[in-house]
């Protein structure tokens, strides 16, 4: 299929995840005809209940311990979040790796047993845009340096992240 037609055939959802062995923040924006017309952002607390767990997670996402404590379970959290993206294509760095691992766990502990949405690699697409970014260029960090993108510091910072990555690679001249 032809990667750049992608914008013009549905909507999407960038999403990212802050976590390692579960997630402990999840964030979408939905896009529309090249435009944020939704947010989403939520923390949840770690599925494992060791203490170290929670405040490592606070730690990582950077914030108070309590935020982490007082977040939603991930049974909760996730029915929100696959209700906000709908049917919608998922796009993020990491996607087919391990953000797409751990929406997976993430939705098997909240008692999913499918994941219907498509998910779309920016490091394919980055690849298939230039050979400037293949092979050890073909990194979320190489492209946030080389388009000079914050990473941001929440998940939602990190999803609109996404979104300046992806619209740079469409907008790329080889």
């Amino acid at each position: 299929r032809d990667l750049h037609s992608f914008p013009t055939r549905r909507s999407s959802d960038l999403f990212s995840v802050s976590g390692v062995k579960s997630i402990y923040q999840i964030a979408a924006v939905k896009v529309s005809a090249n435009t944020v017309t939704d947010t989403f952002e939520a923390f949840i607390r770690p599925w494992d209940a060791n203490s170290q767990a929670r405040k490592a997670a606070a730690k990582e996402v950077g914030v108070p311990l309590e935020v982490i404590e007082s977040a939603e379970d991930v049974d909760i959290v996730m029915p929100k979040f696959f209700d906000f993206v709908g049917n919608h294509v998922l796009v993020s760095t990491g996607a087919l790796g391990n953000q797409g691992k751990l929406i997976s766990r993430a939705a098997r502990y909240a008692g999913m047993t499918e994941i219907k949405n498509e998910f779309y690699d920016l490091l394919d697409l980055a690849a298939d845009t230039s050979s400037d970014f293949d092979l050890s260029n073909n990194t979320r960090e190489y492209l946030l340096s080389a388009f000079s993108i914050p990473e941001g510091k929440t998940a939602l910072e990190q999803a609109m992240a996404n979104k300046t990555i992806y619209d740079t690679l469409l907008n790329y001249d080889k």
